[in-house]
C-alpha cells in the first residue's frame, strides 16, 4: 500500500472541508431556537429582561400572604382552644348541677 499525501481518502479524492460557521444567530442565543407567538404569550418570563423592581414587589407580596396566612391560622386556632375551653367549662358545670346564667342579667 501506498501512503498518499493529498490528504484524500483511500480513492485518492479529497476530503470534503465542515461546512462554514453560520455567521447569523437570527436574534437568538445560543441553543435557543425560534417560538411560536402562543408559546411566547404563555410563557412571557423566558423572553423578556429580568426587571429588579417587579421581583422585588413579587417577593414582597409573596412573604405578606405566607404570612397572612399563618396568622390567620393562629387566630382560628386560637379561636377553637377558647371554643373547646367554654364547652369544657359549661359540662362540667352542668355535671355538677349549677345553675348557669349565660349572660342575661335578671
Amino acid at each position: 500500500m501506498s501512503q498518499n499525501t493529498s490528504g484524500g481518502g483511500e480513492k485518492g479524492g479529497k476530503v470534503p472541508s465542515p461546512p462554514a460557521p453560520s455567521t447569523g444567530n437570527y436574534g437568538f442565543f445560543e441553543g435557543q431556537r425560534a417560538a411560536t407567538r402562543i408559546f411566547k404569550l404563555t410563557n412571557p418570563e423566558l423572553f423578556m429582561k429580568n426587571n429588579k423592581y417587579v421581583m422585588a414587589f413579587g417577593v414582597v407580596t409573596f412573604t405578606s400572604l405566607v404570612a397572612y396566612f399563618a396568622l390567620d391560622n393562629a387566630k382560628y386556632a386560637r379561636e377553637q382552644e377558647e371554643k373547646r375551653r367554654r364547652y369544657e367549662e359549661r359540662r362540667r358545670i352542668r355535671e355538677q348541677g349549677i345553675p348557669v346564667n349565660y349572660g342575661v342579667d335578671e
